[in-house]
């Protein structure tokens, strides 16, 4: 079971990865350059879908966000095309976009944290 946990993970290391440089290297779209990070991935245990967390450096818009998501969400089958040519999967996985919070709202409670001081 150890060994299908590593293979899990490496296979998540590795594809995060990969789409961090396809959207750095291969997408030319003015709109989200440099605005977003790949935080993490989920890969399902059949491994059929990805789920790709970003933040934005404008982590506090909701509008740029949704808009974010949508254009990455435009891209969503380029990007598989080029990852499923970079990383041999037995099965090219579906991708999903999530904007990831948690860095938002640990701003926030830290903010919360020093004003309570």
């Amino acid at each position: 079971m150890i060994s299908i946990c590593n293979r899990h993970n490496s296979i998540s290391t590795i594809v995060r990865k990969e789409i961090s440089n396809i959207l750095y290297f291969d997408i030319n779209d003015s709109r989200i350059n440099f605005l977003i990070t790949i935080l993490d991935v989920e890969i399902s245990k059949d491994f059929k879908f990805v789920k790709i967390f970003f933040i934005t450096m404008d982590i506090l818009n909701n509008k740029i966000i949704k808009n974010i998501l949508k254009i990455l969400n435009s891209y969503k089958k380029y990007i598989r095309k080029i990852l499923c040519k970079k990383v041999i999967l037995r099965i090219c996985p579906k991708l999903y976009f999530c904007h990831d919070d948690s860095f938002a709202k640990g701003l926030r409670i830290s903010k919360i944290l020093k004003n309570a001081l």
